[in-house]
């Protein structure tokens, strides 16, 4: 299990969310939850490309160059100081754990 399901896992579980064994791949499995919201990466992509300049300089230049760009626009439409507010929130937001809001039909297994 990676970092992000990981943390996922912790926040479900402060959640009153549980399972028995959240590697089982069973019917009503936290992996199963994970399938369905399409958060499981295949084997192959485990390893998603790491922005390291120093593994693949010209891929790694490739995307900072369309991140820049997208931002750019980003900034256009929304104006200096919606995106200076918009940079810091994603900043912030894409922490790990923050990521809960990607996990549709959690149903709380007490209480909640």
């Amino acid at each position: 299990m990676d970092s992000v399901r990981r943390a996922l896992l912790a926040e479900v579980k402060k959640k009153n969310f549980s399972w028995d064994d959240p590697f089982s791949i069973f019917e009503g499995s936290y992996y199963e939850l994970l399938n369905k919201n399409r958060l499981i990466l295949k084997e192959s992509q485990l390893r998603i490309d790491t922005l390291n300049p120093d593994r693949d300089s010209n891929r790694f230049h490739k995307k900072i160059v369309y991140v820049s760009k997208i931002l750019k626009l980003m900034k256009r439409i929304l104006g200096l100081e919606r995106y200076l507010m918009a940079m810091k929130f994603l900043n912030l937001y894409s922490r790990d754990e923050y990521q809960l809001f990607l996990i549709e039909g959690l149903e709380p297994m007490s209480g909640d």
